[in-house]
C-alpha cells in the first residue's frame, strides 16, 4: 500500500508540474535580463520582453500628481497583460529605497478579478515616481468560503492585512527579518488556491516559496523567532483508492537562496466516506 501512495504523489506532482508551465515561464526570472528604460511618449516600443523585473524609470503623466499618475497608469505593451483599472493600493518598505514606495493592483475592465501589481518608488521629495517594477499576481475574487483556504484571517503576527472587496487576500511584513516588507498573498483560480508569497530581491520581486500547484495550502502555523512558515498543502486526486493528499510542511527563511526551503514534511492520505460525508484518514 505504501508503494501505491508513493506512485500517487509521483503523479500528483507531474500533474501539477505541467499545470503551472504557463505561469512558470512569465515568472522564471532566469531566462531574462530585467529591461531598464526612460519614460517617454514611446515607452512601449522600448520594452521588449515580458518579464517580472520589468524597470520603468522616471514614470510621470504630466500635469499628474504621483496619486493620479498610479490611479491612471498603463501598462507597457510588452507584458501579456490586459491594461488594468486601479483597483486598490498598500504603501511600505518594500525595495529598501528609503522613500516612499507603494503597490498598487489592477483589476480587469470588465470583472473584479486582479490581473496585475505594480511597485512604484518615489523620489525623496515625494514629487515623482523613480521606478516601477512588476508583480506577477493574478486572482480571481475571494469569497467568505476561502478564509479556511488561506489561514490569513488568524494570524495577525504576520503583518498587516491585504483587503480587497472585504476580504483578506494577504499580510504584508518583514517576518524573514531583512529589513524588506514580503507580500503574504494568496491566488484563487478555479478551485485551486495557492500561495503567492513575493519579495523584492534587489532586482525584482521573485516568489519565495516553491509549490507545485496545489489545490489548497493554508497557513496553519507560524514561527516568528525560528522564521518558519508551515502549511497544509493538500492535492485532491481521482483516485481509486485515495482522495486526497495532504502534506504538512515546513519551511524556513534561507538568507542564502532567499527563499523559504523546507525542512520537514509529514504525508496523510483520506478517502471520502459517502455515508458520514466527510474526508476519513486512511491509516
Amino acid at each position: 500500500m505504501k508503494t501505491h501512495f508513493l506512485f500517487l504523489a509521483a503523479i500528483v506532482l507531474f500533474t501539477n508540474c505541467r499545470k503551472r508551465e504557463v505561469a512558470i515561464v512569465q515568472e522564471n526570472a532566469e531566462s531574462f535580463n530585467p529591461i531598464t528604460v526612460e519614460a517617454s511618449a514611446d515607452i512601449d516600443n522600448k520594452i521588449i520582453q515580458p518579464v517580472q523585473g520589468l524597470i520603468i524609470q522616471s514614470v510621470q503623466i504630466e500635469g499628474k500628481t504621483i496619486q493620479e499618475t498610479i490611479e491612471n497608469y498603463t501598462f507597457p505593451r510588452a507584458l501579456p497583460i490586459d491594461q488594468g483599472i486601479y483597483a486598490f493600493q498598500i504603501d511600505g518598505n518594500f525595495t529598501g529605497s528609503g522613500n516612499r514606495e507603494i503597490i498598487a493592483f489592477y483589476k480587469y475592465k470588465n470583472r473584479d478579478s486582479i490581473n496585475a501589481a505594480f511597485c512604484f518608488v518615489c523620489d525623496s521629495a515625494e514629487e515623482t515616481i523613480e521606478n516601477v517594477y512588476y508583480i506577477y499576481y493574478i486572482t480571481v475574487e475571494f469569497d467568505e468560503r476561502n478564509d479556511a483556504d488561506t489561514g490569513l484571517v488568524e494570524l495577525t503576527n504576520l503583518g498587516r492585512a491585504i483587503t480587497y472587496k472585504d476580504r483578506m487576500i494577504g499580510r504584508v511584513a518583514d517576518f524573514n527579518g531583512n529589513g524588506r516588507d514580503e507580500l503574504y498573498l494568496y491566488a484563487r483560480s478555479g478551485r485551486n488556491i495557492e500561495p503567492d508569497f513575493f519579495e523584492f530581491n534587489g532586482t525584482e520581486f521573485v516568489e519565495i516559496i516553491k509549490l507545485v500547484s496545489p489545490d489548497s495550502a493554508p497557513i496553519i502555523s507560524i514561527d516568528p523567532i525560528e522564521k518558519v512558515i508551515t502549511l497544509s498543502i493538500k492535492h485532491y486526486l481521482d483516485a481509486q483508492d485515495v482522495d486526497v493528499i495532504e502534506y504538512i510542511s515546513s519551511y524556513r527563511w534561507d538568507d542564502t537562496v532567499h527563499q523559504y526551503e523546507e525542512f520537514t514534511s509529514e504525508s496523510k492520505y483520506y478517502r471520502w466516506n459517502r455515508t458520514l460525508k466527510e474526508y476519513e484518514e486512511i491509516e
